[in-house]
């Protein structure tokens, strides 16, 4: 049994380039329990439609920079929020409009 569905939303975390991909609110898009060895087994993409800042493929290895919009990720890489959360990351991360 997963621990998450399609459709939750999360908070990225625990990545292994901290500084640009923690942080970011996604939604769970599919789950491929055999995945990776199963150590990938959700499809994420970012709600805000962005690209992802820094993502690896796989079978090369490669890291790719603002390259994708979905990626795969681990359990501990995700943490569930609430919908009060949902709703303070977005006041917090809304972009302001710039003075005229």
């Amino acid at each position: 049994m997963s621990k998450f569905q399609v459709g939750d939303l999360c908070i990225t975390q625990n990545a292994e380039v901290s500084l640009l991909n923690n942080g970011l609110l996604v939604v769970i898009v599919e789950i491929d329990p055999t995945r990776n060895g199963g150590a990938t087994p959700y499809l994420i993409r970012r709600i805000d439609g962005q690209k992802y800042p820094c993502t690896y493929e796989f079978e090369s290895g490669v890291t790719q920079f603002y390259f994708y919009t979905q990626t795969w990720s681990s359990q501990h890489k995700l943490r569930r929020i609430d919908p009060d959360e949902t709703s303070d990351y977005v006041e917090k991360t809304k972009v302001l409009n710039e003075p005229a």
